[in-house]
């Protein structure tokens, strides 16, 4: 089911006719998975139609870790493409939308040109690692929708509460992002694999990590 965010209302935005400039075009599909390109084939052919033309191309295959959003003129911002990772965060927050989704498509309508970009960024208390493709309305003067479409990398929780590492921590969460097993780690650093095996569940219980794996993905967020 689609979900709708609020957004902050104001003015329509008087929009002139859209030029797309091959070498943007170029630029925004660069590098980019199927799914961008698909999306930004099918504006460029449907771009004056209807926002169901466009997204409706890639909504029943897209990736799971994608989410479509569609912001029509004078209504709220509406989750037509939910995120499907199957996770406890619920995503995409408020935050998220209403800081983020909702401005993007304003500048694109704006700029009345797409925006491809790659962002890091804090909101509903995560850290965000997200590629974003946003297609305004190719209107001869007011622009009546706007896609953003955004595949996530990573969800990571905002951690600056979390206590600090020592040099010696710091060494093994090194090593042990590097995939190195606890058993070789503590032949490295020359310790017992106990001795090693203690460290790690210290530091564990210390960022309320309930794996190794999630103490290696708090310990990155921490640093971000």
């Amino acid at each position: 089911m689609a979900r709708k965010f609020a957004s902050n209302k104001g003015d329509a935005l008087g929009m002139t006719k859209t030029v797309v400039f091959a070498e943007e075009v170029f630029l925004v599909m660069r590098g980019k998975s199927s799914g961008f390109r698909e999306l930004l084939d099918a504006w460029i052919t449907h771009g004056v139609g209807a926002a169901e033309g466009i997204y409706g191309s890639i909504i029943q295959h897209r990736p799971a870790n994608s989410v479509i959003g569609i912001l029509q003129r004078d209504c709220d911002m509406e989750i037509v493409g939910p995120y499907h990772i199957q996770t406890d965060i619920e995503f995409p927050g408020k935050e998220f939308v209403q800081r983020e989704l909702i401005p993007a498509c304003r500048s694109a309508q704006l700029q009345q040109r797409p925006i491809s970009t790659r962002r890091s960024l804090a909101a509903d208390g995560l850290q965000i690692l997200s590629e974003w493709l946003v297609l305004p309305h190719k209107a001869q003067k007011t622009s009546a929708w706007c896609i953003a479409y955004v595949e996530i990398g990573f969800l990571l929780p905002v951690t600056q509460a979390y206590p600090s590492f020592d040099a010696a921590d710091r060494g093994l969460l090194q090593m042990l992002a590097e995939g190195y097993q606890t058993k070789e780690i503590a032949l490295r650093v020359g310790l017992s694999h106990r001795t090693v095996e203690h460290r790690f569940e210290k530091l564990k219980s210390r960022m309320g990590a309930r794996s190794l794996p999630h103490l290696v993905a708090l310990s990155i967020a921490k640093e971000l």
